[in-house]
């Protein structure tokens, strides 16, 4: 049995995933700060934090909905993620594969 959501792979992976992206949008310029910068945070961070908050429920009915409320968040945000392309085609960033860092 797991002691914590942070011995999730997947919850891992999601994190590792977070700290990357935090570090490429560091470089995007101050005019993206409050657009495309806070839209790919946001994506990113939602997947990490809705399976730690699911970890956290008292029955396993509610963590696998909590689960399943991970894919929502993350089909909203792979429309965020076109933000990674639109970055990569204004050469903010190299282009990359956001679910394989």
């Amino acid at each position: 049995m797991l002691k914590n959501y942070k011995e999730l792979k997947v919850w891992q992976k999601s994190y590792q995933l977070c700290l990357e992206i935090y570090k490429i949008t560091a470089k995007f310029p101050k005019d993206e700060k409050f657009g495309l910068t806070s839209q790919i945070r946001r994506a990113v961070v939602s997947v990490s934090s809705n399976i730690a908050e699911g970890y956290g429920r008292k029955t396993t009915a509610d963590y696998i909905k909590s689960l399943y409320m991970v894919h929502l968040p993350k089909s909203w945000s792979m429309k965020r993620i076109q933000g990674v392309k639109d970055s990569s085609e204004k050469r903010f960033i190299p282009t990359l594969d956001p679910w394989n860092p």
